[in-house]
């Protein structure tokens, strides 16, 4: 063979390997691995999840690939699944596959070559976090949520009446937590009565989710959000059939009061106890009125643990800009795990939070007295203000 004939052969095979790799890349485009949970929200057996995801614009036949784990179990994606452009595949094995500490997932087709692989991760959080790839990074946490859409997934387990977990297309199986409403606890009278209530009513049902804008996530990192089946409003019907009582936590763009016939308001006067998680200075005290009504505080007065007055302010009125601010004439700060009381004098129809205890991101707040205008004495209504 001469230099002029070797070297001919030379580009016939580069012509020829090249030809195989862009065959083998067209066929099977870069299927990624794009997010999973090996801790998922309440029990990991069958509610661990992972998410491939199809970044080309063509389809690929990914029946029959694998999904193997560190120490080597292996699941088997079905055969004819075809993953579409731009698409996503959700696998949920029935069982608890993913080790919580140490963890990978390694992608491989049918003729086991590797396709995709994780870092080694731990998850020891049992909650809606999980991890997900945002370039050539992994991120633990959860994502924050496009605002004003409508989301769709269909109810896979009730946890209580107020609590379901729900199987989304793309972020697998994640808590969410009725907004604005509250039903028993384990234990409690009616807790057997509002977890059957929600059962029957949309256990393997689709349903659609309005996520809560002003708070998206609860310091559980479930989601907020009020549910609808079949187009009706979830939160509102245990409110209204009695199943559960109203809880308005602000900040929320949804009004629960606006779910009840009858919102029980009235003015008078309320005494309380609170208790900062961290310390605050306060300049300002906002209470929300119901809706069409003026409801709002005329009077504040915080005190020290040894019943010394702190600070006091006094409402301005209507007509002084909103009227739903009251604005004390000095800052003053409330310091972390020191045990305040404080008193309200409300006027018209404010909210109030129907719960003798309330335990928020910042605080705990307890209702030690609340005498409506008719003298009638409670101790489950607190004014719903915010403090800035």
């Amino acid at each position: 063979m001469n230099k002029n004939q070797r070297i001919l052969l030379g580009i016939a095979l580069v012509l020829l390997f090249t030809g195989i790799a862009l065959a083998t890349t067209s066929a099977s485009p870069g299927v990624m691995i794009h997010a999973f949970d090996q801790n998922p929200a309440g029990r990991d057996e069958g509610n661990e999840w992972v998410t491939l995801y199809n970044p080309s614009n063509q389809s690929v036949d990914i029946g029959n690939w694998t999904l193997e784990t560190a120490d080597g179990e292996r699941e088997t994606i079905p055969e004819g699944t075809t993953l579409y452009p731009f698409a996503y595949y959700i696998y949920t094995p029935p069982y608890q596959w993913l080790d919580n500490t140490d963890e990978a997932i390694t992608l491989r087709d049918t003729k086991g070559g590797e396709r995709d692989k994780t870092p080694v991760v731990s998850d020891s959080e049992n909650d809606n976090r999980y991890w997900i790839r945002n370039d050539s990074e992994w991120i633990f946490g959860v994502k924050e949520l496009e605002r004003g859409k409508i989301r769709s997934g269909v109810v896979k387990h009730v946890v209580d009446g107020d609590t379901v977990d729900v199987s989304f297309a793309i972020t697998g199986i994640q808590r969410i937590r009725l907004v604005g409403v509250n039903t028993p606890e384990r234990g409690e009278e009616g807790y057997e009565e509002a977890k059957e209530f929600v059962n029957r009513t949309c256990l393997w049902e689709e349903v659609k989710l309005d996520v809560d804008d002003r708070e998206q996530y609860d310091r559980y990192y479930r989601i907020l959000a009020v549910v609808y089946i079949n187009d009706t409003n979830l939160n509102e019907k245990l409110v209204r059939e009695g199943y559960a009582k109203i809880m308005y936590i602000p900040p929320s763009e949804f009004n629960p009061y606006e779910w009840k016939a009858d919102y029980p308001s009235i003015f008078g006067t309320f005494k309380g106890a609170i208790k900062r998680f961290y310390d605050m200075i306060v300049h300002w005290v906002f209470t929300p009125s119901c809706p069409g009504t003026g409801g709002h505080s005329e009077f504040i007065v915080f005190y020290y643990p040894d019943g010394t007055e702190l600070a006091n302010a006094t409402w301005k009125g209507y007509s002084n800009g909103d009227y739903h601010w009251i604005e004390f004439d000095e800052p003053f700060k409330l310091k972390k795990n020191v045990n305040y009381t404080y008193e309200i004098k409300t006027g018209s129809y404010p909210k109030y939070i129907h719960n003798h205890t309330l335990k928020t991101s910042g605080e705990e707040i307890t209702c030690l007295e609340f005498v409506d205008a008719n003298g009638k004495v409670y101790d489950d209504w607190i004014p719903a203000i915010k403090l800035e």
